[in-house]
């Protein structure tokens, strides 16, 4: 295809002095009064400041480069939204991973072709809706270009998989060097 089949606008380019979106949320966070109220869960009613929310990211962003996270793996988000799955959401950003937030209305088939497109290796999902992953945790029905690395159940309790309660104290107190923490050309970086 020619580039005379590409459309593009033809407004001009709007520089920006942020590689990526986390370092742009990192700048606006560190502007606004941490103990503003950022989140609130509809159904519980919990919620969540500024503060609570930067510090809970990089905890969760430590602990999953001390097990292993590294620039180049994909994450799949599976779940309900929650306090839990906003704040790691902001810990990918902040690492300068790519996410697939998956829809909660998938079914085994579209969380099989999905994941496998995306070539995801790491999962993120809630206690209730792990079981859609199963699948891909069964190496006899496994086709993914990259193995499983690590599964985060971020709102509950599980006896195999690190939770995201583990996540948060793994990496209490303890903060990114930098934002994004892995160097980020956003020329070639999904």
């Amino acid at each position: 295809m020619g580039k005379d089949k590409i459309l593009q606008s033809n407004r001009p380019v709007i520089e920006s002095e942020f590689k990526t979106v986390g370092a742009y949320i990192w700048d606006k966070l560190q502007k606004l009064d941490s103990n503003a109220v950022c989140l609130t869960e509809a159904l519980s009613g919990k919620q969540l400041t500024i503060g609570e929310l930067k510090s809970r990211a990089n905890a969760v962003a430590v602990a999953l480069v001390d097990r292993g996270v590294t620039k180049g793996d994909r994450i799949a988000f599976y779940g309900q939204n929650s306090i839990q799955h906003a704040v790691l959401r902001f810990a990918v950003k902040f690492l300068g991973l790519t996410f697939m937030p998956l829809s909660p209305t998938f079914e085994n088939y579209e969380m099989r072709q999905e994941f496998t497109a995306a070539g995801a290796n790491i999962i993120v999902s809630s206690a209730a809706d792990f079981h859609k992953f199963q699948w891909v945790l069964n190496d006899s029905q496994n086709n993914n270009i990259n193995g499983v690395k690590l599964v985060v159940i971020f709102d509950g309790q599980h006896d195999k998989h690190v939770t995201y309660d583990q996540l948060v104290v793994e990496g209490t107190g303890r903060t990114l060097a930098q934002i994004p923490y892995f160097e980020v050309n956003p020329d070639i970086d999904m």
